[in-house]
């Protein structure tokens, strides 16, 4: 298969781990190379080729048998996607050297800078959580059992939900939190704008005429009353 480039290859090997992280989860007996050949459609060839490669890089390991199995070296918790690509990219062979230049320099630090951001991404993902997610897309793409209801929404969820979320943080329950009291504001006080200020019309003040009490007026006596000397 050296047709495969390495973009190819570091694909088979993650396909590789995850069938093998899957029959594990499962408790089913280690796969062969046979059996891995015919259930991902990979030549047999290929995979033992790959299959060496995660054998250096201790991420499975041989149990024997009548054919040889392949089961993860560790927990699944324990690798990630991270390892499975540098061990396909540099357990075999050395990097070659380049002239010491500044240009050098230069694009060394900018492919530091590209291999940290992959990563980080990959780094994120672990066989557990990626063996989990295959698990719930496997149950919804199954047929459903008569008689037997399908929780459609758990199991998009399940697949739908960003890898890098471990199994551990999926299965925590979730926290319950009191609906805060909602208080209804009261009711703003109506403010009536102020009137113009009326002009009211004092009436003017009537002048008193202060009347000085009246002298006795003399009344004529009447000719008839009026006593005249003798």
């Amino acid at each position: 298969m050296e047709n495969v480039n390495q973009r190819g290859r570091e694909f088979v090997a993650l396909r590789l781990m995850t069938c093998i992280g899957q029959r594990f989860h499962r408790g089913l007996p280690p796969a062969t190379i046979r059996e891995i050949s015919v259930e991902l459609g990979i030549p047999s060839k290929l995979v033992q080729q790959v299959m060496r490669t995660l054998l250096a890089a201790h991420l499975v390991v041989e149990v024997s048998g009548a054919e040889a199995g392949y089961s993860p070296a560790r927990p699944l918790e324990t690798i990630n996607c991270h390892h499975i690509l540098v061990a396909m990219r540099a357990t075999h062979g050395q990097e070659p050297a380049t002239r010491d230049e500044p240009v050098r320099i230069e694009v060394l630090g900018e492919f530091a800078r590209i291999q940290a951001a992959e990563e980080h991404a990959a780094a994120a993902v672990s066989m557990l959580a990626l063996v989990n997610r295959a698990q719930a897309r496997l149950e919804l793409a199954a047929p459903p059992e008569p008689g037997k209801p399908i929780n459609v929404a758990a199991k998009v969820a399940a697949v739908d939900a960003p890898l890098f979320v471990s199994a551990a943080v999926a299965a925590t329950p979730a926290v319950a939190f009191a609906e805060p009291d909602v208080v209804s504001p009261a009711p703003a006080p109506i403010v009536v704008p102020p009137r113009p200020a009326e002009i009211i019309s004092k009436p003017e003040p009537k002048s008193v005429v202060s009347l000085s009490p009246t002298a006795p007026v003399a009344t004529a006596a009447d000719d008839e009353n009026q006593s005249f000397p003798l």
